[in-house]
């Protein structure tokens, strides 16, 4: 918390108008984490070092399948053009890419590689039916011939990974780019909470410890301490502390229960019923 304080306090510092805009950007460029950084802004407003102002925007951030393509350094696509392209010229068919990028990089990125017009699917030509002659009546039956996949085909030598790049910085993404991910459920958007942060009336590069009661050292002496300390304020709008605990006197307790009995409706007693009186309620009688 203390470095964090310390480079805020000394960015307020070097900037030309004793601001920072926007805590978020702050804590990116400077790696730090914009949690703490907002304690510490509380905190040193608190102190009336800094004065602040909370502010919120939506951002574009990552879900967990666009994070997976950040940490394997491709979007499925790629790997998919890749193998087509190591096949070429003879091509190969959507098993073999299966097999070799696995089902799942081949379901996504061999639909995104059609998209981007990276690879193209060819037709092969089916095979002419075989016929037997070992029919009924000297008839001829028709023999099935198993289908014939189409061969994936690469229309490039290389190719760039937009995606990859677009996801690496989504804080940058435009508009038109934002909706293309949020499409493929890449990137969803998201309220966040930031700062802006200015100087404050009591500004300093370093925070110093704040009395919170005058004792008895700092008055005595040649030179009293209190002169030169600086005083937590007391908040007396505050209100005191609800006093729990204590015991009812005997006879107000007794004098609560008759006055419990007395509180029961009086069907009771057109029914029969009959109320119960404390002994000591009669004092009170």
């Amino acid at each position: 918390m203390e470095a964090v304080e310390k480079a805020l306090l000394r960015a307020l510092d070097s900037s030309p108008d004793g601001s920072v805009a926007n805590s978020l950007a702050f804590a990116s460029s400077n790696g730090l984490d914009h949690k703490a950084l907002c304690g510490a802004i509380r905190s040193l407003a608190a102190s009336e070092l800094v004065v602040s102002k909370e502010l919120a925007e939506q951002r574009w951030v990552l879900t967990a399948e666009a994070q997976s393509y950040v940490d394997q350094g491709s979007s499925p696509e790629v790997p998919v053009f890749r193998a087509v392209l190591e096949s070429m010229p003879n091509g190969i068919t959507l098993t073999g890419l299966r097999g070799k990028v696995g089902p799942v990089a081949a379901g996504v990125g061999f639909k995104q590689a059609m998209q981007h017009k990276w690879v193209s699917l060819l037709k092969q030509d089916k095979p002419k039916p075989q016929q037997d002659a070992d029919g009924e009546g000297g008839k001829k039956k028709k023999k099935k011939e198993p289908k014939e996949e189409p061969l994936i085909l690469a229309q490039r030598q290389e190719v760039e990974d937009a995606c990859l790049n677009l996801l690496r910085r989504p804080d940058l993404l435009s508009a038109k780019d934002a909706q293309a991910l949020k499409k493929r459920k890449l990137v969803a958007q998201e309220k966040t909470d930031y700062f802006s942060v200015s100087k404050g009336p009591k500004f300093a590069l370093e925070r110093k410890k704040e009395a919170t009661d005058l004792t008895r050292d700092m008055i005595l002496g040649d030179k009293p301490k209190w002169r030169d300390l600086g005083f937590k304020k007391y908040n007396f709008n505050a209100m005191a502390p609800v006093p729990q605990g204590g015991h009812l006197h005997p006879l107000l307790k007794c004098y609560l229960e008759r006055v419990e009995q007395d509180a029961v409706p009086a069907e009771q007693e057109k029914r029969g019923g009959r109320r119960e009186v404390h002994p000591h309620a009669l004092l009170f009688h």
